[in-house]
């Protein structure tokens, strides 16, 4: 299969989703969407910080620190009047950094025991996501002036990387020799 017909491909399985904007949605429901997201967000720092320190009761003790600590943040977020929005690209780099982790994450989760495959495919998926699913906030970001340059390189770079990375991880997953 040819490299075009494989961005064709990926282009009619993600039509459906070309006309959701996703800086308009963000604008709209930004309270909600920050909400989950810094939930999200102390749940892994404190379960990290806490769990095993506080043995029979940590996982409880954690998730009640990040209930508490995301409503503290929401609650400010309102009186402050400000958004992750406002952190836009450097929330975005970090929002694809996590993406790339929680994929690998689910990739090993299912047993898939090359870790250069998992991370290739991982970089391939967030790419695809982020390219394919809005191509208007793609386009956007890609209007932004030297940050938007430096995102899209970044973007480019996983691409290649993650092409690199799968074909090795392919290749490991064969069996070795007598």
């Amino acid at each position: 299969m040819a490299t075009a017909d494989v961005g064709n491909l990926l282009e009619k399985v993600l039509q459906p989703f070309s006309s959701i904007n996703v800086a308009s949605t963000y604008q709209q429901n930004s309270v909600f969407i920050d909400f989950i997201l810094y939930l999200v967000l102390f749940m892994g720092v404190t379960r990290f910080a806490m769990q095993k320190r506080y043995e029979p009761y940590g996982k409880m003790i954690a998730i009640v620190v990040a209930v508490m600590l995301t409503i503290g943040m929401s609650v400010a977020e309102q009186r402050y009047g400000f958004t992750i929005g406002d952190f836009s690209p450097f929330v975005l780099l970090l929002f694809f950094a996590l993406l790339i982790f929680f994929v690998y994450s689910i990739l090993k989760g299912l047993g898939l025991n090359s870790n250069k495959l998992s991370i290739g495919i991982a970089l391939l998926l967030v790419y695809a996501l982020v390219t394919g699913i809005s191509p208007s906030f793609y386009a956007e970001m890609q209007s932004w002036t030297t940050v938007g340059s430096i995102l899209d390189a970044v973007l480019h770079i996983g691409l290649v990387l993650g092409m690199i990375m799968s074909i090795i991880g392919v290749f490991q997953l064969w069996p070795q020799g007598p």
